[in-house]
């Protein structure tokens, strides 16, 4: 069998979609040496680091950046070059796909449809644009593969996918997420993100899905009814329609108590979590909401939005609040600082929470969907 996986979602500002290619190639790797990979690259992006004598590169220069030239690329050229190449079976790791399959069978993986359940959260344009893809793929796609049991029924209720054409497989965490404790370490990464005192944080894109004018409202809140010394800390880089995040800290007059520090690399992020009082995700929608996990593997006790799939992964490893409550938000986040007990027992669970995902689990049953695709293409 030979498999065609779409890794150009792999870049050097890694972040979502490019951390579950690299993690689920990096997988497969591990745990396949017979099957025949190709993984589609763009030139100028990283290395995925795969040395295995079955996986091989296709080096291209047509990114994601642009749409247009992408959309046409994918639908001219990608289905001949796969035929050329004798694909069995591509897997679009997010949304797209070749619609035209000339012998060939396809996967998709669908992480979550916010432009569908919440389109006020994302562009106008973009909105419409995913909205379509997502349509036109789920209806061609021979398997879709949903990262958790919320996305799955979201398809099935949103836009009529028949069950039995979706198979969950969460994600999981990737290496290297565990309490830091090496002083050292942990003053590196202190002083080059400009984390002063004690902290409570937050890690993702700065986009409306992610809730936070609430958080920074609940934050406010928090500080004018108690002596609070903890700064909030805003790791992630900027998305879309983020300008009203940075105007409520301007609003509420907390410029110098809300830390901004951009992207994050991924080898310092276990230690920004680790020095954490308490990690906030009080997203309105998550697909999968991995962020959770890395702080519950680091032994940070989480508050979490109630919403999407956060309570199918947090399970009961976090204090789950409504997402529109800056009451409620406040009120947890008071919580976690202030009883010890509270605390530890979140931080027990959480870190057993943590172990039950793993990237070996998700590689065998992608392997196992591959596997069903391929014997029902050659019946």
């Amino acid at each position: 069998m030979h498999v065609v996986v779409d890794a150009r979602y792999i870049s050097r500002l890694q972040s979502g979609i490019g951390l579950y290619t690299q993690h689920l190639l990096r997988a497969l790797a591990a745990i396949d040496p017979t099957t025949r990979y190709t993984y589609l690259t763009v030139s100028d992006g990283p290395d995925p680091g795969i040395r295995q004598p079955n996986f091989s590169p296709w080096v291209t220069r047509i990114s994601f950046e642009n749409h247009l030239v992408g959309d046409l690329w994918q639908s001219s050229y990608l289905p001949f070059r796969l035929a050329a190449l004798g694909a069995d079976l591509y897997h679009g790791p997010a949304v797209f796909l070749p619609l035209l399959k000339l012998g060939y069978r396809t996967v998709v993986t669908i992480h979550d449809l916010v432009a569908f359940l919440f389109p006020e959260t994302v562009p106008t344009k973009y909105g419409i644009y995913m909205r379509w893809m997502t349509r036109l793929s789920v209806r061609s796609a021979d398997r879709i593969i949903a990262d958790s049991e919320a996305t799955r029924e979201d398809l099935v209720r949103q836009l009529g996918v028949p069950p039995e054409k979706i198979r969950t497989i969460h994600a999981a965490l990737g290496t290297g997420y565990e309490p830091v404790r090496d002083p050292a370490r942990l003053e590196a990464v202190r002083r080059s993100y400009r984390l002063e005192g004690p902290y409570i944080l937050f890690v993702g894109n700065l986009e409306p899905r992610k809730n936070l004018v609430r958080l920074i409202e609940a934050y406010a809140l928090l500080r004018r009814r108690v002596r609070l010394p903890h700064r909030l800390v805003l790791a992630g880089k900027r998305g879309w329609l983020y300008r009203p995040i940075f105007q409520a800290v301007e609003r509420l007059g907390l410029q110098q108590e809300v830390i901004f520090t951009g992207y994050v690399a991924p080898e310092d992020l276990p230690a920004v979590y680790s020095m954490a009082e308490a990690f906030a995700f009080p997203s309105i929608y998550e697909g999968f909401g991995l962020p959770v996990l890395e702080a519950m593997a680091c032994g940070v006790p989480v508050v979490a939005g109630a919403s999407g799939s956060i309570p199918e992964v947090a399970g009961d490893a976090a204090l789950l609040v409504p997402p529109y409550q800056v009451e409620a938000i406040a009120e947890a986040l008071h919580r976690v600082l202030t009883e010890a007990v509270l605390r530890a027992e979140l931080t027990a669970r959480g870190l057993a929470r943590s172990r039950a995902f793993s990237w070996e689990r998700v590689a065998i049953q992608t392997r196992e969907v591959y596997q069903q695709v391929h014997r029902r293409g050659r019946a």
